[in-house]
């Protein structure tokens, strides 16, 4: 599983917690490796994974999904609701050993809210402060559980699963790092077609079957020529490229669940004096960031430094971030904008910087970069140059 367990005891320490109980689909992803497909698709169904200050996580899952949460890794598995599939014989000759005990032994619960306090009381932890991420609970999840367990002292978790994965592993930034090199290869494979009368379509076709080849999943695909480069969000259309076309691309695929994202932009001819001077201009503005990039760095420092180049290169419309963390959401924390907080070593960031001419053009380069002690590890290999094609 992904999660960072001598962070997660030094953090949950630290804040008085002796649980935390994750209910994302990535939160729960990260703290036990299970993946639910039914979550992230339904607004109605609830999973919950419990992180203890001390033992291992373990999961309360819907019976119909319990090979996926078997999946993850975790032997601790609590189960909810109807089991929809029939125990025979040929169960364990097929390999199917570990499910078939799961079925067999498992109490199941009615529902996910009493799956979760019987899972709870069975781990030990009915008295104690346990923390809860909100993101996706049941409604009344807190008031319930209190009344179920009166002796436990429940807490908003709000962003402290989120303060774990702000430092990643070593699976994990292998995992970034696997598809960020998808996402490059994939991009370059969309490079190769492109030429007057191609759509946008074309091109976003081309990425998405690359990296499927990679056994990834497409989680970004922005493609916009011409003047719909100057679109925040160029979804790609049927709009055919043509000479001296800017072409602007955002990008991203996953692998294992981890993200990548990459940003560039190509011209369809010789680029105008005016286009070169702004794409200097965002270029430059990467370079000025990265140049704060360390361990310890202010998040509002590295803005600062973006801010101030393209302020001088004459740009008056300065984005509010110059980027984000990416892992297993694609945008995630930290945000390089004018907050608070500070660098740490293991994080890994994508710098982004764009520049944006509403009906004329866009240009925009973003890259993923490691936070090391002293200074970084770029992750993304393509050259970072205005393509001319």
């Amino acid at each position: 599983m992904p999660l960072n367990r001598d962070r997660s005891r030094e953090i949950m320490s630290g804040k008085g917690v002796d649980a935390v109980i994750a209910s994302s689909t990535e939160n729960v992803y990260y703290a036990s490796g299970y993946w639910s497909v039914a979550h992230r698709t339904s607004s109605r169904v609830w999973i919950y994974a419990v992180i203890p200050l001390d033992g291992e996580p373990f999961v309360i899952a819907p019976a119909w999904e319990a090979d996926l949460a078997l999946s993850g890794g975790v032997e601790n598995i609590y189960l909810y609701g109807p089991e929809e599939v029939e125990l025979t014989e040929e169960a364990s000759i097929a390999g199917f050993d570990l499910l078939e005990r799961l079925l067999i032994n498992a109490r199941i619960g009615d529902e996910a809210l009493s799956a979760l306090t019987w899972a709870l009381e069975s781990e030990g932890l009915s008295k104690g402060v346990i923390a809860i991420d909100p993101s996706k609970v049941e409604p009344g999840l807190l008031e319930r559980v209190q009344r179920a367990i009166p002796d436990l002292k429940l807490r908003d978790g709000r962003g402290l699963i989120e303060e774990i994965r702000l430092v990643k592993t070593r699976e994990e930034m292998e995992r970034i790092r696997r598809a960020t090199e998808v996402a490059e290869k994939s991009m370059e494979d969309a490079l190769e077609i492109a030429r007057p009368e191609i759509k946008e379509r074309d091109m976003a076709s081309i990425f998405e079957y690359s990296a499927a080849g990679d056994d990834c999943e497409i989680s970004r695909r922005m493609i916009g020529f011409g003047e719909r480069s100057s679109l925040p969000n160029p979804t790609p259309s049927q709009r055919g490229a043509r000479r001296g076309d800017i072409i602007r691309m955002s990008l991203g695929c996953a692998w294992m669940h981890y993200n990548s994202n990459i940003s560039r932009t190509a011209i369809l001819g010789r680029p105008s004096t005016e286009v070169r001077r702004g794409w200097e201009a965002v270029a430059s503005a990467q370079e000025a960031i990265l140049d704060e990039v360390k361990a310890g760095a202010k998040l509002s420092q590295l803005y600062s430094a973006g801010e101030r180049r393209l302020k001088e290169a004459g740009i008056r419309v300065i984005p509010s971030t110059f980027g984000h963390g990416i892992g297993i959401e694609l945008e995630e924390d930290p945000r390089i904008g004018g907050a608070e907080g500070e660098l740490m070593e293991g994080m890994i960031l994508n710098i982004d910087v764009r520049y944006l001419k509403l009906g004329r053009y866009g240009l925009e380069i973003e890259d993923t970069f490691l936070v090391t002690d002293k200074g970084f590890e770029r992750l993304t290999r393509t050259g970072g140059e205005l393509y001319i094609l």
